[in-house]
């Protein structure tokens, strides 16, 4: 081996021993000083918690009310529901006609049943209640309207004729009930008693004693004492017996409705018009010993004073 390669060895060799050297730490040499740990990191700031919601029950909507009746007056029943009352009403009273009575108090009823059934629409409760009362009371189902039901007949009779209701037929008869400043004729002969608006002589018109009187509005008032009736009162009958205080001139249109009995006495209510506007209506009272009437000459464009006149009758 040369010389040259020999050099290069060496210096190699001494090389390798420094670097070896120098990677070894010194006996002694002081420890270096430890990292300082690295700071705690600071606590987290909780995040506020959001309260926990509070269960809020919802308050209940207010409930309208269902009952109707509380808060507005029931409706009026329609007049083709008022017509179907009033016509079961009569098919129920003929029906008990037809079985109790005769065969002319059963025809009566089914004749009555035509005109309860005409005023159903406009006097559809006193239509029904007079209708009912007269089949709900015993022994009255065979006579024209008695007086057990008088009163729920008057009140339809009132509305028939437009007028204002009759008061109850047990309310006392008192001056009271006539219309301010009347005055009351009495006559001892006939036995009766009735109001007037004032009070004048007897007359007699066709041989029977009348009194008249007329009102502020033009309104005539006529009481008669006729004679009584023989045998059966027809309609027939009474028309003519009103015809006799009325005349013939006013016996167009001329209809007798509402008859019935109280205390054994019969009375009907009849209505008219005459030729010159002037309008009739009246009440026939029937006994043994007189027929009186208590009429109403009414002017074209007046209004009649109706039921507080007729019924301020009372006998003595």
């Amino acid at each position: 081996m040369s010389l040259a390669r020999r050099a290069i060895g060496a210096s190699l060799a001494l090389n390798l021993a420094l670097l070896g050297c120098s990677g070894a730490a010194p006996a002694n040499a002081p420890e270096s000083s430890p990292r300082p740990a690295p700071a705690p990191a600071p606590p987290a700031t909780a995040a506020p918690v959001a309260p926990a919601p509070v269960a809020v029950e919802p308050v209940p909507a207010l409930e309208t009310p269902t009952d109707t009746a509380q808060t507005e007056p029931a409706a009026a029943p329609a007049p083709a529901e008022r017509l179907a009352e009033v016509s079961r009403a009569c098919a129920e009273l003929c029906a008990q006609a037809a079985e109790q009575c005769s065969a002319r108090s059963a025809r009566k009823c089914r004749a009555n049943c035509e005109r309860y059934e005409s005023l159903a629409e406009r006097c559809g409760e006193a239509t029904l209640a007079a209708v009912q009362c007269q089949a709900a009371t015993p022994g009255l189902v065979c006579s024209n309207v008695v007086g057990p039901c008088a009163t729920q007949f008057q009140q339809l009779n009132a509305c028939e004729s437009g007028q204002a209701p009759a008061p109850a037929a047990d309310a006392p008869a008192t001056t009271s009930a006539l219309p301010a400043h009347w005055v009351r004729l009495t006559d001892e002969a006939a036995g009766f008693s009735v109001g007037l608006p004032k009070l004048g002589e007897a007359q007699s018109e066709a041989g029977n004693r009348t009194w008249r009187a007329q009102d502020d509005e033009g309104v005539t008032y006529v009481v008669a004492v006729l004679p009584p009736f023989q045998g059966a009162v027809t309609d027939k009958l009474l028309v003519q017996k009103v015809l006799v205080i009325l005349g013939q001139r006013c016996q167009r249109d001329m209809k007798i409705h509402g008859r019935y009995q109280t205390g054994g006495r019969e009375a009907v209510r009849f209505d008219s018009h005459c030729g010159n506007g002037e309008s009739w209506h009246g009440m026939l009272r029937i006994s043994e010993r007189h027929v009186i009437m208590t009429a109403e000459i009414v002017p074209a464009g007046k209004t009649a004073t109706g039921d507080p006149y007729y019924y301020s009758f009372t006998y003595l």
